[in-house]
């Protein structure tokens, strides 16, 4: 599995076990465990893998550990091509 599919299936299970965090279809951020009305789990797992890849607050928080595994794999074929 890649590393951006982990973090898609991240933001899935993160947008089921952590609701109020979710933001509404507008964009913006309303409390409530209710998912009425806000960004779908695909939605919400792009907007994740987007935040990942420009550079996000993921990259740096909750997917840290896959970041740090793409700069080992980056390395590793940057060694190998030299």
């Amino acid at each position: 599995m890649s590393i951006l599919d982990q973090v898609y299936d991240r933001g899935l299970g993160a947008r089921k076990s952590n609701p109020q965090s979710v933001r509404s279809l507008s964009g913006k951020k309303v409390g409530g465990s209710s998912l009425k009305g806000k960004m779908s789990g695909p939605q919400w797992a792009m907007a994740r893998v987007y935040s990942f890849v420009v550079g996000g607050r993921t990259q740096k928080t909750a997917d840290k550990d896959l970041w740090d595994k793409h700069l080992k794999n980056k390395s590793r074929r940057k060694k190998s091509t030299s």
